[in-house]
């Protein structure tokens, strides 16, 4: 059987507290060629406008969250874009987009949904001021 191991004989890890350490490198070796959803946000950043990608404002922006600016990209902005494209394709087309709440007809503008794609996917930093 094994034996447990004692607390006592474990090594402490090695604590590198240079400039070139892992932890206060401002660029470390670690995310060098390494971070593979960051990659890819700053080739989708590099490649598609801002109102697809959504990096308003900072050059870095998503940059500290890849992942989340990725699943923002497929999941929120890239659906409401096509979503609105077809409005816009089926508006043209003469078929304009109805709703009805029970009290009966109500034929959605161009100007409302227009309003509404650009609250869901323009740019946010009218709505929250930086401090």
């Amino acid at each position: 059987q094994p034996q447990p191991l004692d607390m006592d004989d474990l090594t402490p890890p090695p604590i590198n507290l240079s400039r070139s350490s892992i932890l206060f490198d401002p660029d470390p070796s670690t995310k060098k060629n390494k971070n593979i959803a960051l990659d890819l946000w700053k080739e989708c950043k590099s490649n598609f406008p801002k109102i697809v990608t959504g990096a308003w404002g900072a050059e870095d922006a998503g940059d500290d969250n890849p992942v989340g600016a990725l699943y923002n990209l497929v999941f929120v902005r890239l659906p409401v874009l096509f979503g609105f494209g077809f409005y816009l394709k089926n508006n043209f087309a003469g078929r304009p987009l109805i709703i009805n709440f029970g009290t009966g007809e109500l034929v959605i503008d161009i100007f409302i949904a227009s309003l509404v794609v650009f609250f869901l996917i323009g740019p946010g930093f009218f709505l929250f001021e930086k401090e």
